[in-house]
């Protein structure tokens, strides 16, 4: 039936509607709403684009509906029925080699068709306010027929051209405001046309790029290399298809740029007069002529680049009142007149760069009043000698800059009040102006990026850049003489601008010695709001301490990223990277194969892949202290990282904020004698180090070990046997001295390892108290320890968890029927923590000198923040101080209900019975008995 209707359906189913109608795409509607964003920006017209969203398009429009619409427009009963059939539990097969396979369900959302099929977005295009509204209205006629709905929080509206929507207007419509882009079927489509083209391109680049990294890592043969870039790069659809736009090659050679008449698109009729044949762009540039072709009046860009034209002549452009921008670089100019572009009213950009042009008429600028570009680099006039005079309206201006006498300056660039960007760098045209005052720059204080560079500047004055407030792109560069002691004065007059990015690239010569930067030489940036500075090929020898400090702290991002490195044959046997940023190690490290010492401490590092250390399979001392590496190496459980280095002996992997290490990680590691794994986070000594033979000092200190247990005394007592000498380090680390860890103590008074530090090993007692762990003590720690767990001693029979708004109910009844009735000893928080000490440390000690725990379960209980702490470290205590014995007592005051509950709580009740308080006179005796018998 499919193939039956895919000849009709082109013709059945409008033009607007693209998605899978053979000799269609839906991209086609992408490339059209672009292109008609940019011709109405252009034209300056007013128009709103609207982004409707349909909230579950295919959930929610009633299948009636559908049908009735069809009925209406004409369908026959028989392609009704046909309809129908796809709605009512249908099967597919696939016709494969003439045979057809196993017939298949197709169920409501089918996972394997084309996701377009599911684009619900509608995008329309208005001329005016009014259509706006009355769009919503249909929208709103067409929600109540048929069942659909907008989705107002995600549906958009963006002015475009000369139109604006105020928030009044936006709140009446209950729609999202678009301010440049948006985004229609992937692609970022809008009035900013760089970030449009950044956005759809970035991330586009970088997947191809990392694919060929990838393959180029493989010694694949040249059919293979063919084969990797058809099927990943090729297929890969990287450009749109159709436009609104249709190409004509004229006799002159031109390409013409038309408007199509078929453009996929649906508008008003003030937008569609828009989409007639007129021309919008012609492009002759690279066809040899010798003239300007006569345009057509609709002509709005014209790009004459590359030819060998001498002359405009006069009048040429008198129907172009359309015209906007020309561009006629690298031609044969010779002479601009007055009347060279008389009729071009509006014309806003014009590109002279790169011609011959020795005279320009005095009032040639007078028949273009609304110019805002304008660039006439690579010229041979002298615009001074000219008495040129600008246009008031010009916003950026190119343009070659040769001052010898100050006196020159003062009339400059007089009336160009709306200047915005000045270029007068040397390195794209000319420019020589050893000395500039507070007088070059003086009629232009509105600036906001200037180009100053290769400009054979040897002095600034102060003032020259301080009235420049809006000044926020300075470029310095390539001002051999200028020095860093000569950019102090620029640094001393953005004080008072904008600056966001400031260029001094290359401002010394190249064999310079003694390129010092000082802080005097930047400081005064600290007062700005600086985000980039840029100082390449100065050959920087040093800075001077604190100078780096100075810089604003905008976006102060040292960071860098180790990436694969060649360096030719060398015998490099120790290298030192410490106290840097290099925050990502990715290698490889190539060719450094005679490495012995690795430095890569204070890095800040978190992040080392599994081919760094590659290359350097005789690396024996690696020192990673102080980065950040716990977030990486918790997932490498086959010790991989380190995989390449089987030599290594000393290791040292202290303060990295590592919480565990995995059994694998030092898999490859015989040969270690030292490993520092100190001031990290670590609680248990869960990676293999048995196999290590030559090991002869471990440091574990600075952690959060309370013992060691029996598999890692186990270990160490094997390296004991092939190392007598094996040191151990694990002073400050909070040890305890329980009933769980007695058999840790004994172990230490026994074994033949010796323990670094020991007369500051610090062990907490049962009763909270902390002393030092010396050898002298050992005997009556232990026999303390026996005592203790012999007679399971405690102070309270029950510590009660309780929220403050159940206080009632503990203090009047919990406290009178327990401790006045029954005689027990409970622990209750505002009576009985002991003052000036942490909360946390409060709970933790009660709990544990406690019998039991009785949890006062109600509402507020399961949503406070410390109830569930108390929860929690009872749970603790429970499984890691007694062995999974049962201290809990569940009292509830409601009926618990398994939503409510939190998983830990939820555990617990379904494990272990709890009481619930009947609050009755007949069940409360009966309640109060039962909980005296369980507590005694």
């Amino acid at each position: 039936m499919s193939n039956r209707l895919k000849f009709v359906l082109p013709k059945l189913v409008s033009s607007f509607r693209t998605c899978c109608i053979l000799g269609r795409d839906i991209a086609d509607t992408t490339s059209s709403i672009r292109d008609l964003i940019e011709i109405i920006e252009n034209d300056d017209l007013e128009a709103y684009l609207i982004k409707v969203d349909q909230e579950k398009a295919f959930d929610k429009v009633d299948h009636d509906y559908l049908f009735l619409v069809l009925e209406k427009i004409g369908f026959g009963p028989k392609f009704m029925q046909w309809i129908k059939i796809f709605y009512n539990n249908i099967n597919s097969s696939v016709k494969c080699n003439g045979f057809l396979t196993k017939s298949v369900n197709i169920p409501k959302s089918n996972v394997n068709a084309k996701i377009f099929q599911h684009a619900d977005d509608t995008n329309i295009f208005t001329s005016n306010k009014k259509s706006v509204n009355e769009t919503f209205k249909v929208l709103n006629l067409y929600s109540e027929a048929s069942g659909a709905k907008i989705n107002r929080q995600k549906s958009e509206i963006m002015s475009l051209g000369s139109g604006s929507i105020t928030d009044s207007e936006l709140d009446k419509l209950q729609i999202q405001k678009c301010e440049n882009v948006t985004k229609v079927l992937g692609i970022y489509v809008g009035k900013d046309k760089e970030l449009c083209e950044l956005l759809n391109w970035k991330d586009k680049i970088k997947k191809i790029k990392t694919i060929l990294f990838f393959w180029n890592k493989r010694d694949l043969t040249l059919p293979g290399r063919a084969t990797a870039l058809t099927s990943l790069i090729m297929s890969r659809r990287i450009t749109t298809n159709n436009s609104v736009y249709r190409k004509i090659l004229t006799n002159e050679g031109c390409l013409m740029v038309t408007l199509a008449e078929n453009a996929s698109l649906k508008t008003d009729a003030s937008v569609s007069s828009i989409l007639g044949k007129q021309v919008y762009k012609a492009d002759c540039s690279n066809a040899h002529l010798t003239h300007i072709p006569d345009f057509p009046k609709s002509i709005k860009v014209v790009i004459l680049d590359n030819n060998l034209i001498t002359t405009i002549p006069d009048y040429h452009f008198r129907n172009n009142s359309k015209l906007c921008n020309i561009s006629l670089m690298n031609n044969k100019l010779k002479v601009l007149k007055k009347d060279a572009f008389y009729g071009a009213y509006n014309l806003i950009e014009l590109t002279l760069y790169n011609n011959e042009i020795k005279d320009v008429d005095e009032k040639f600028f007078k028949s273009i009043p609304a110019l805002k570009y304008l660039n006439i680099k690579k010229n041979h006039f002298d615009w001074l000698k000219l008495n040129i005079t600008f246009p008031y309206s010009l916003q950026t201006l190119r343009m070659d800059f040769k001052i010898l006498e100050q006196d020159h300056m003062v009339d400059s660039f007089k009336g160009l009040i709306n200047l915005k960007t000045l270029d007068i760098s040397g390195l794209s045209g000319e420019c020589e102006c050893k000395t500039m005052t507070p007088e070059t720059f003086r009629t232009i204080p509105n600036l906001i990026h200037l180009d100053i560079s290769a400009c054979k500047i040897s002095y600034i004055y102060r003032g020259t850049l301080k009235f420049m407030s809006n000044l926020t792109f300075l470029d310095a560069s390539f001002n051999f003489c200028l020095k860093f002691a000569g950019a102090e004065n620029i640094t001393y007059d953005l004080k008072t601008t904008s600056i966001k990015i400031l260029k001094l690239n290359k401002i010394h010569r190249t064999f310079e010695p003694d390129t010092i930067v000082l802080k005097s030489h930047i400081r005064n940036l600290r007062h700005t709001n600086l985000t980039e500075l840029h100082m390449d090929s100065n050959r920087i020898q040093l800075f001077e301490k604190g100078a780096l400090s100075s810089l604003p702290l905008t976006n102060s991002l040292f960071r860098f990223k180790i990436e694969a490195s060649n360096v030719s044959e060398n015998s490099l046997a120790y290298l030192d990277f410490g106290f840097n940023l290099f925050y990502s190690w990715i290698g490889p490290l190539l060719t450094y194969k005679k490495l012995i010492h690795l430095d890569l401490s204070n890095n800040f590092c978190s992040n080392v892949s599994k081919d760094f250390f590659k290359s350097s399979p005789n690396l024996k001392s690696l020192l990673i202290h102080n980065n950040l590496l716990g977030f990486v190496l918790i997932d490498d459980m086959h010790g991989e990282i380190l995989q390449h280095i089987p030599k290594l002996e000393v290791l040292n992997l202290a303060d990295n904020r590592i919480p565990y290490l995995p059994y694998n990680f030092f898999k490859f590691q015989t040969m270690l004698k030292e490993i520092n794994i100190g001031g990290n986070l670590l609680d248990d000594l869960s990676f293999q180090i048995s196999h290590m033979q030559n090991l002869s000092h471990l440091d574990l200190s600075k952690n959060r070990f309370s013992s060691l247990n029996s598999t890692a005394r186990g270990q160490l007592e094997t390296i004991t046997k092939s190392n007598p000498n094996l040191t151990v380090n694990l002073s400050d680390n909070p040890l305890i001295c329980s009933c769980d860890t007695i058999q840790f103590i004994k172990w230490m008074s026994q074994t033949k390892i010796k323990f670094t530090k020991l007369q500051s090993y610090k062990c907490k007692l049962y009763n909270g108290n902390t002393e030092l762990l010396k050898e002298p003590k050992r005997n009556r720690y232990q026999s303390s320890l026996r005592k203790k767990c012999d007679n399971e001693e405690y102070e309270y029979d029950a510590f009660i968890s309780y929220e403050e708004e159940d206080a009632v109910f503990v203090h009047n009844h919990l406290l009178s029927n327990l401790e006045e009735d029954a005689k027990l000893k409970l622990c209750i928080h505002k009576r009985d923590f002991q003052p000036g000490k942490d909360i946390a440390a409060n709970i933790t000690f009660e709990i544990h000198n406690s019998r039991h725990v009785v949890a006062v379960l109600s509402q507020t209980y399961l949503e406070s923040y410390w109830c569930l702490f108390e929860y929690n470290m009872a749970r603790m205590e429970s499984i890691y101080s007694r062995n999974c014995e049962n201290m809990f007592i569940l009292v509830s005051l409601v009926d618990l209900s398994a939503l409510n509950l939190p998983l830990c709580v939820l555990e617990k009740v379904h494990k272990q019975s709890y009481i619930e308080y009947p609050n009755d006179p007949l069940g409360n005796t009966l309640f109060w008995d039962k909980l005296k018998e369980v507590l005694k």
